[in-house]
């Protein structure tokens, strides 16, 4: 499925064949993720030292290693303007880190690009799972201008990103662009369950796994002249002769399934939802 539309505002809902839509969510279908600990192992990041989901480590031009569990989360702030971070989720699966925060100095001018990644080529990342006083969103990454991204290493799903309000909430502002693209179980229990906000730079959201939302499932909004795009795709997953189709999946209590919106009035106005493989949203 292929939608475009040209406005000053658009809110853009869209599933698949097999999709269930709607505008609002009125007596919708609650979807939920049975949650696992997993095992306590001792989490390290390499070669700087971490600090939490709630109080960065400042670090120069960096790129970090994370392998292990913790209970305190993992943040750090690229210090050099312009600056390249990328902190690196090793696994092993199971593990459990209590949220991820990176950011800049968050100060104007002081723009630097930051980057998640969710596993490698021969492993999942660790689950990415807010509890007690951590942070309420599982993974916040914010720039002032910078790019930022969440991507996945490793074509197998199974990790689980649950935050006590949204599951990844990504941000940036003037030029900098946003792209999220995740096979994970991503889950907000009292919010959305992805958002990824822009101005003027490109703002894509790619979905093959199965995220929830209490308050919405996927928005992606550019209030620039930033495109908006969210891609639906189906995880295709080849071992030796055996190929496993795991359709995607976005499910949300109220508010949208999955919108994509500019918002600007004038410039640029984009927003596109594209669904290239059967899947479902259900709100």
């Amino acid at each position: 499925m292929f939608v475009s539309k040209s406005a000053a505002s658009r809110s853009l809902l869209a599933g698949s064949l097999f999709a269930t839509t709607a505008l609002a969510g009125l007596g919708g279908i609650v979807g939920s993720i049975v949650l696992t600990p997993g095992a306590a192992f001792a989490q390290t990041c390499t070669p700087d030292t971490n600090g939490t989901s709630l109080v960065t480590a400042n670090v120069g031009p960096a790129t970090e290693v994370c392998v292990g569990g913790n209970t305190t989360g993992i943040g750090y702030t690229e210090g050099t303007t312009g600056g390249n971070l990328t902190v690196n989720l090793d696994g092993p699966g199971g593990a459990v880190v209590n949220g991820v925060l990176l950011d800049d100095f968050l100060r104007t001018g002081h723009a630097a690009n930051l980057t998640l990644v969710l596993g490698n080529a021969t492993t999942i990342g660790q689950n990415i799972v807010t509890a007690g006083n951590q942070s309420l969103t599982a993974v916040t990454i914010t720039s002032t201008g910078g790019n930022v991204a969440v991507v996945t290493g490793n074509n197998t799903p199974g990790e689980i990103i649950t935050g006590n309000f949204s599951g990844i909430s990504v941000s940036t502002i003037g030029n900098g662009t946003s792209n999220v693209s995740t096979i994970a179980n991503v889950t907000g229990l009292t919010g959305l369950g992805i958002s990824s906000l822009t101005v003027n730079g490109t703002n894509t959201v790619t979905v093959g796994g199965n995220v929830v939302g209490d308050f919405g499932g996927v928005l992606v909004e550019s209030s620039g002249n930033g495109a908006a795009l969210i891609n639906l795709a189906n995880i295709t997953t080849v071992s030796g002769n055996t190929t496993v189709v795991t359709p995607y999946s976005v499910t949300t209590a109220t508010g949208n399934g999955v919108l994509a919106e500019n918002t600007a009035v004038t410039g640029n106005q984009n927003a596109m939802v594209v669904s290239t493989d059967p899947g479902n949203v259900t709100v």
